[in-house]
């Protein structure tokens, strides 16, 4: 794509190496080096390949492999790749006329490359967030994109460029995308969205109206799909098959376990890391079994660390613990009312990420004479006054400043009513899967800190997914604490500022009495 301009901030020769070889731009302008990784070079090498006319011979990537492949950092080389062939146009607008032989209005209307998941969290933190730090460690570098010719305006989840060029990270429902002309689309964990045609939620939706997109551009306008499986027939082993079989033309496909994208992970040291050979086979060698996705359970955080804080203090296992920071609560009464979760949270002023360094049950503070925790038994009720006089009376007499609160719908009448009174926003509603998926997300990336606790630990650990639909702990568990810490995480994560006073309360709202 290499045409005669003005722009000097790249030499003719760089920019004829790089259209020859785009492993040499990951290498000098992204500092990858990926002939430590033979797989990803030929991926990209091939998914780039060009006719002799000099037109693009492949539209569409659906990447299937294991986890710890590598696979979200290969994505963003190939985006910033293709976004550097754009970039370097002197008019995109007589590229078009010339080489597409139609019109684009770039001007007016935009160019994008966007990138999408499960949800807009994780899009955010995985495919966004690596584009934006290979552009960052580029710039440090003094790289092409230091140079104003190739600079981009950064806000959260847009990078603007010029000409109108933009990486926008987008949602996981069509109906916020369409609309826009793309030449590059990602969607990440393809595989792990909803199995339905119908809804702007659905996988395939997403694929076909995010491709639609793209048509303008003909092949060089690039529609990525990429996943680890779940099961057979999801939407990625659906859409390699798509590809096998020739349904999906001008598109090439890749099938890999973890070993061969990432040479770094062994197959023995996988093994030796997952016991369970099904869940081997699906995570790491990208060979799902058949599930009967109906009646489908897997843990939250399967193959996952949950890294709680072990340096971090408690407070709120501190009595006497009090401080003016800005506060957000998060609180979750049992169904049975036999146990009360409770947690604290607030945003780094430096960093902006999350702390909930408050985590606790009511539970815990029944003590005998000897200051020993008194073991309730299950299904006891828990005094409703002792409650109410804690959370409204000695948490927000020491954490005067808690703006915003959310709570389980099987609330205390009465706490309710205060609580609803005192804070800027108050929540009483079930906790959403997706708020479940951001709180995962964040934990990690490090974008959230949580004070180790036993429980806390126990159930975010048991946490199981049902039919691909609905967060919930399994038959005898718990996850009072977990929800609560959960709401303590999204009210902050939302940044909430004080603001009007309002209450929204579920249709399924229940007075506890």
């Amino acid at each position: 794509m290499v045409e005669e301009n003005t722009d000097t901030s790249l030499t003719i020769h760089e920019r004829l190496k790089y259209d020859l070889d785009p492993l040499l731009f990951c290498k000098e302008q992204c500092g990858f080096d990926l002939s430590k990784f033979p797989k990803q070079a030929e991926i990209i090498r091939e998914f780039f390949k060009q006719d002799d006319a000099g037109i693009d011979k492949y539209k569409y990537l659906v990447l299937l492999c294991g986890m710890r492949s590598g696979k979200s950092t290969l994505v963003s080389l190939m985006a910033l790749y293709h976004l550097y062939r754009f970039l370097i146009l002197d008019d995109i607008e007589k590229w078009a006329t010339e080489v597409l032989k139609k019109p684009i209005n770039v001007k007016s209307g935009g160019l994008y490359w966007i990138v999408s998941a499960k949800s807009e969290q994780q899009a955010l933190q995985t495919l966004f967030t690596r584009i934006d730090t290979i552009i960052k460690d580029n710039q440090e570098r003094g790289g092409m994109f230091a140079n104003e010719n190739y600079k981009p305006d950064s806000a959260i989840g847009h990078l603007k460029f010029r000409r109108n060029l933009n990486v926008l990270c987008g949602p996981s429902h069509a109906s916020g995308l369409v609309g826009r002309t793309a030449a590059f689309v990602a969607i990440d964990e393809f595989g792990h969205m909803k199995n339905s045609e119908a809804g702007p939620d659905g996988a395939n939706y997403l694929f076909k109206y995010l491709s639609a997109s793209t048509m303008t551009m003909d092949t060089f306008g690039k529609v990525l799909a990429l996943s680890s499986p779940v099961y057979v027939g999801d939407p990625i082993t659906s859409k390699i098959e798509e590809a096998k079989s020739g349904k999906l033309p001008l598109s090439v496909w890749y099938k890999e376990p973890t070993w061969v994208m990432n040479p770094y992970e062994s197959e023995e040291k996988l093994r030796a890391f997952c016991s369970d050979e099904g869940v081997f086979l699906r995570d790491f060698a990208a060979e799902p079994g058949y599930v009967d996705y109906t009646n489908m359970k897997e843990k939250l955080f399967a193959n996952q660390d949950i890294n709680l804080s072990l340096e971090m203090e408690n407070i709120l296992h501190d009595d006497n613990h009090c401080d003016e920071h800005i506060r957000y609560l998060g609180l979750d009464p049992a169904i049975k009312g036999d146990q009360f979760g409770i947690a604290l949270s607030r945003v780094d002023d430096l960093t902006g990420n999350v702390i909930v360094d408050g985590v606790t049950t009511f539970n815990e503070r029944l003590k005998d004479e000897n200051g020993d925790v008194i073991k309730s038994k299950k299904g006891e009720l828990l005094d409703a006054e002792a409650v109410n006089n804690y959370v409204y009376g000695d948490l927000f007499d020491r954490y005067p400043n808690i703006v915003a609160s959310s709570t389980d719908i099987y609330m205390y009448a009465e706490l309710l009513q205060r609580i609803s009174e005192r804070v800027y926003q108050f929540d009483v509603r079930h906790v959403l899967r997706k708020e479940y998926e951001d709180f995962k997300g964040s934990l990690d990336f490090g974008k959230v800190s949580v004070a180790y606790h036993d429980k806390l630990y126990k159930e975010l650990r048991d946490l199981e997914l049902i039919n691909d639909k609905r967060v919930d702990h399994p038959k005898m568990g718990s996850k009072d604490i977990a929800d609560a810490v959960v709401q303590a995480y999204t009210l902050a994560n939302e940044n909430m500022a004080p603001r009007r006073r309002r209450m929204t309360v579920s249709k399924a709202y229940t007075i506890k009495r």
